[in-house]
Order: C-alpha cells, then sequence, then structure tokens
C-alpha cells in the first residue's frame, strides 16, 4: 500500500532545499536579489511579506507492481513578486526562477530524503503580470517531479 506521507516528504525536502539554498543563489545574480522572506505551502492570492515561495502538492501517481512501490510526485513551486516597474518584476522572475532551478538541480544526496530517487525541475511558467493597488506582481511557477519508493518495513 502506498504511504500517503511521502508527498509530504517531497514538499518537506524541496522547501529544506530552497531555504538552505536559494539566499546565496540570489545575493549572487547580477543584480542581486532578496532572499525569499516566506515559505508556505497554500496559496490564497496574497502576500503579505514579498518575495515569497509556495511549495505546493499537485499529483501522485503510485505503481501498481513490484517489490517497492515506486511513486512519482508533481510538485508545483509558485514564486510571488510584487514591485512597481513591469520591466524589473519581468527580470526579477527570470532571476528566482534560475536560483529555485539551480537549488534543486544542484541538491545534494544528503539534502534529500533517503525515499527520494530522484528530484528535477520539468517546467518553468512565468505566467501572467497582475496590476493593482499601485503596482504589480507576478507568480511564475516550477513544476518538479519528484520520484521516490516506498520501502519495505
Amino acid at each position: 500500500m502506498a504511504n500517503p506521507q511521502f508527498i509530504l516528504i517531497a514538499l518537506n525536502c524541496i522547501q529544506s532545499i530552497l531555504e538552505n539554498d536559494t539566499a546565496e543563489l540570489l545575493a549572487n545574480m547580477a543584480t542581486p536579489r532578496d532572499a525569499f522572506r516566506e515559505f508556505k505551502w497554500a496559496y490564497t492570492g496574497l502576500m503579505v511579506n514579498p518575495p515569497t515561495v509556495w511549495i505546493m502538492p499537485r499529483t501522485t501517481q503510485v505503481s501498481d507492481e513490484g517489490q517497492l512501490i515506486e511513486q512519482v510526485h508533481l510538485v508545483t513551486v509558485r514564486i510571488g513578486l510584487m514591485g512597481g516597474d513591469p520591466e524589473d518584476i519581468a527580470h526579477a522572475a527570470v532571476d528566482y526562477m534560475t536560483a529555485v532551478d539551480l537549488a534543486l538541480r544542484n541538491a545534494t544526496v544528503s539534502e534529500l530524503d533517503e525515499t527520494i530517487l530522484h528530484l528535477h525541475p520539468q517546467e518553468h511558467d512565468y505566467g501572467p503580470l497582475f496590476q493593482g493597488n499601485g503596482g504589480f506582481a507576478k507568480f511564475p511557477e516550477l513544476h518538479v517531479a519528484v520520484e521516490s519508493v516506498e520501502l519495505p518495513e
């Protein structure tokens, strides 16, 4: 039987990598960027303290054969950015996406749970620009696949 907690392992792992590795990557961009101020799981459409990142569960596919039950979890990492200039936000979106992607791609074995076989970004979606309250916001998304296996008890 598949362990429903396994997506939690994937979510916690991704959050830990982003908390530990993105600040340095962002500080070393051609235009240095602020570190993420908040790490959340439930996207509500509101940002209190940008830049914010949400690590959100999407789906889990479970194999139905074999001694070990393999699972593929799909996770969306949504980045929340705000500012006064749409061009600046567009450039920031690319920088933040780059930092998140690099942090996940460069994660070491010690940063991954023993049940995770492979973690890789699949798609970057930069999304629309929103205008309101005298400023602009953008919520680019990175879709991540996490392959894991249920270990025997």
